[in-house]
């Protein structure tokens, strides 16, 4: 029979990088659950709505703008009518819930990337920080917060090195085009 063990105390070097993540992600959470302010998205509703009612119609100029915007209507038509559906089904709480979950989904996913590659907690926080520091002001419901989740799962694909997952890159990049 084994005499009982007593516990080791945990040092703070143990639960310090999780309260640390913790903390980093409620105030960066309450950061992008502001209210909604880019002044885009009604143009990217508008555009979507009319995608759902008659995909041709965005081939048309419409409200009266130059036609090279278009072009750029056009391109970002999958976050249009996903955003225009969100919108009108869920309401402006559903685009700030998805807004701060994107966020919050693409600084985990670095993360997890970092630290797969032998990134420091310490090293990690440290990154969070400058992350929400610097882009806060951009937390806006535009379809680049998409963009930078697909280039960080992209990067992920590629920094895997196995020939297998190198094929996710296609349909990833049929959704990122769009």
């Amino acid at each position: 029979m084994t005499p009982p063990t007593e516990p080791v105390p945990s040092s703070p070097g143990r639960w310090l990088p999780t309260v640390a993540l913790g903390l980093w992600a409620v105030v960066t959470g309450a950061l992008a659950l502001l209210p909604i302010t880019d002044p885009d998205l009604g143009f990217h509703i508008a555009w979507g709505r009319l995608l759902q009612s008659d995909f041709g119609a965005a081939r048309t100029e419409t409200w009266g703008q130059a036609p090279g915007v278009l072009r750029y209507a056009y391109s970002y038509w999958l976050y249009q009518v996903s955003t225009a559906w969100a919108y009108d089904h869920l309401g402006p709480a559903a685009l700030v819930l998805s807004r701060t979950a994107t966020i919050l989904a693409t600084a985990a996913l670095g993360i997890a990337l970092a630290r797969r590659h032998g990134a420091s907690w310490f090293g990690c926080l440290g990154g969070l920080v400058l992350f929400t520091a610097i882009s806060h002001e951009r937390f806006v419901d535009r379809p680049d917060l998409i963009s930078h989740l697909l280039w960080l799962i992209a990067i992920g694909i590629l920094l895997d090195g196995r020939r297998r997952t190198l094929w996710w890159l296609v349909p990833l990049q049929v959704v990122w085009a769009n």
